[in-house]
């Protein structure tokens, strides 16, 4: 069990990094290239663990009784890491909308150059992922499992370091990386009362 908790997070970086991989390849889901990898991040090692208690080889090892009680609590957690990060997802929102160009201002510095730190950071750490995560998969699945499954992996790799390569290339137009603004009932909420508080 101690070793499946490393296993899980590199493997939720994996997700996470693919993610990033995928929306910055599709021009109309590059605005969700930042907010997607965080959703994933948060809400994936959960619903990871339930779908794998979900299995009948674990019912037989852990019991009905254990394997439903463990169910019902994971479905709880996948519900509440779904919900957080849903809300995480707002708040990369918000900073981007409200608080990133404040701090641009302040700062002297030109406008998004945060998102393109943000893209850099993120761009390159999926890139890192993935260039050591898929050749160890793909390695692991060639000596011990199917070989048409490790030149899969390989291959999702391959055109995950490329996309990242070409995220990071369209650096110099930030724009479209650009998170969308929060939905209008929320920035309504949330600048309304900043005005309140103000005055």
């Amino acid at each position: 069990m101690p070793f499946a908790l490393p296993l899980l997070f590199l493997f939720d970086l994996l997700l996470a990094a693919l993610t990033f991989a995928a929306v910055a390849s599709v021009p109309p889901w590059r605005r969700s290239a930042i907010t997607a990898p965080v959703f994933i991040f948060i809400s994936a090692p959960s619903t990871v663990l339930l779908i794998i208690t979900a299995g009948p080889q674990f019912l037989a090892v852990s019991g009905s009784e254990t394997s439903i009680a463990l169910r019902t609590i994971l479905v709880f957690i996948v519900i509440g890491s779904i919900a957080a990060a849903y809300v995480a997802a707002l708040a990369c929102r918000f900073i981007f909308q409200s608080v990133a160009p404040r701090v641009e201002r302040l700062l002297g510095l030109r406008p998004l150059r945060i998102l393109q730190g943000a893209i850099l950071s993120g761009g390159t750490l999926s890139l890192l992922v993935l260039l050591v995560g898929t050749p160890n998969i793909a390695y692991q699945c060639w000596t011990y499992g199917s070989r048409r499954a490790a030149l899969s992996c390989g291959l999702i790799g391959a055109l995950g370091v490329l996309a990242c390569v070409l995220a990071l290339l369209r650096l110099r137009t930030p724009q479209q990386y650009l998170p969308k603004p929060l939905p209008d009932f929320l920035s309504r909420l949330i600048f309304k009362q900043s005005r309140t508080a103000h005055s």
